[in-house]
């Protein structure tokens, strides 16, 4: 060793490498390529978010049906004084109600009907509708409002009575559904009536309350054959099932609860 050098600079004696150093260097860069992969993913969410966000934007946003409010009404008439005048010619077609309606005004208040007859070789088909308004009016100090919604409580307690048996027919309930954005309340049933020596018949109501006015929709019916004397032969009676009745029904329903919505005319 020379004189004045530190023996530390002598080649001879290297201070010995460290391996520590190296698990240093390798854990700083695992945890620099993790920062960079969390980094990418952010950047990644970020531009997904943006893009959901640019479309919710470009999206026309839903339009939602406005009820008239209780202090709106209550409803006084409608529309025409008719309730056939409540549905357009071009769904009671569609419908298979082929047969012209008829209105009326009865006790509970206006009606429209159809009853639709066809008969194709030794098959006969019939389909029943019907549409009924009733308007509550204040009474005992109540407003038309409470009692048209007592009055829809006891039809929809009605739809979820048990099954009858009477000397002359059966009478079986569907289960009760409930409709929404049908006026303020709606619901829909379905009944299977099974006349002594008539067969089967099969109807689906459908029940809406719009502030004082109770509006009722039925549709219903069945298939028969005829016998040889072109009489309908009860055994072979098919009656309109539940999901084919409720469509109808509920079609009508909602058709009548829109016009009678649109006439501001009808109100107080």
């Amino acid at each position: 060793m020379q004189q004045g050098r530190s023996p530390w600079s002598d080649p001879a004696y290297e201070r010995p490498k460290r391996p520590r150093s190296r698990r240093r260097a390798a854990v700083v860069a695992a945890a620099l390529l993790t920062l960079l992969a969390l980094g990418a993913a952010l950047v990644v969410a970020a531009v997904r978010v943006d893009r959901e966000d640019r479309r919710g934007k470009e999206r026309p946003p839903v339009p939602r049906a406005q009820l008239p409010s209780p202090e709106a009404g209550p409803y006084t008439k409608i529309l025409d004084d008719d309730a056939c005048a409540l549905v357009p010619d071009a769904l009671p077609k569609r419908l298979a109600l082929r047969a012209a309606p008829k209105s009326g005004l009865e006790s509970s208040g206006w009606v429209c009907e159809w009853s639709s007859t066809r008969t194709e070789g030794s098959v006969r088909t019939t389909r029943d509708a019907k549409i009924e308004i009733s308007l509550a009016g204040p009474q005992s100090g109540e407003p038309g409002t409470v009692w048209a919604t007592r009055r829809f409580a006891q039809q929809r307690d009605g739809a979820r009575a048990p099954d009858r048996r009477f000397e002359i027919a059966e009478v079986e309930h569907g289960p009760v559904q409930d409709l929404t954005g049908v006026g303020h309340a709606a619901f829909t049933g379905y009944e299977l009536s099974k006349g002594v020596g008539l067969g089967p018949t099969g109807t689906a109501t459908a029940v809406a309350r719009l502030d004082n006015a109770i509006v009722k929709a039925e549709y219903g019916g069945r298939t028969v054959r005829l016998d040889g004397l072109g009489l309908p032969d009860a055994g072979t009676a098919r009656p309109v099932t539940d999901a084919a009745a409720r469509r109808p029904a509920t079609e009508l329903l909602r058709t009548a609860v829109t016009a009678l919505r649109s006439c501001r005319g009808c109100l107080t």
